[in-house]
C-alpha cells in the first residue's frame, strides 16, 4: 500500500540551519518544497545530506525543476538557491540510483529573511 507523509523540516529559519535526521529508509520518492519569504536582499541556499548509518552524513544531489538543454536529462545540483522574496523551488531526491536511511536538510542564509523547507516522502 502507498503513503505519503508530510515533514515540516525547517519553519521560518531566518539563520543558517540544518534539520534533525528525517527517517527515509522505505521512501520510494522524496520531494523537497523550498521557500523564502520577508527578504530585503541576499539569498537562501538549500541542500541535503543522507546517511546510512545515521551517523556519517554525506552530501547529497537535488534533481531540480530548472530548465535544461537537453530533454533527456535532469539537472542535478548539490545545492538551490532562492534570491528572490516569496518565491519556491521544488527539488528532489535521486532514489533510482541510491538509498538512504536518514537525511538532513539545511538553509544557508545570508542577508536577511526566512526560510522553510517541507518534504513530501512517499512509500510504498
Amino acid at each position: 500500500m502507498k503513503s505519503s507523509r508530510l515533514v515540516t523540516a525547517l519553519s521560518g529559519s531566518t539563520a543558517t540551519e540544518e534539520s534533525s535526521a528525517i527517517d527515509v529508509k522505505y521512501a520510494k520518492k522524496v520531494t523537497l518544497l523550498c521557500t523564502r519569504a520577508a527578504n530585503a536582499g541576499g539569498t537562501s541556499t538549500f541542500s541535503a545530506t543522507g546517511s546510512i548509518d545515521g551517523t556519517t552524513y554525506v552530501a547529497l544531489f537535488l534533481i531540480t525543476n530548472a530548465a535544461t538543454t537537453n530533454a533527456q536529462t535532469v539537472t542535478r545540483a548539490a545545492s538551490v538557491a532562492i534570491a528572490n522574496d516569496n518565491a519556491s523551488i521544488l527539488a528532489a531526491l535521486d532514489l533510482e540510483n541510491g538509498g538512504y536511511h536518514y537525511i538532513k536538510v539545511k538553509n544557508t542564509e545570508t542577508t536577511d529573511g526566512t526560510a522553510s523547507i517541507t518534504l513530501l516522502i512517499e512509500e510504498e
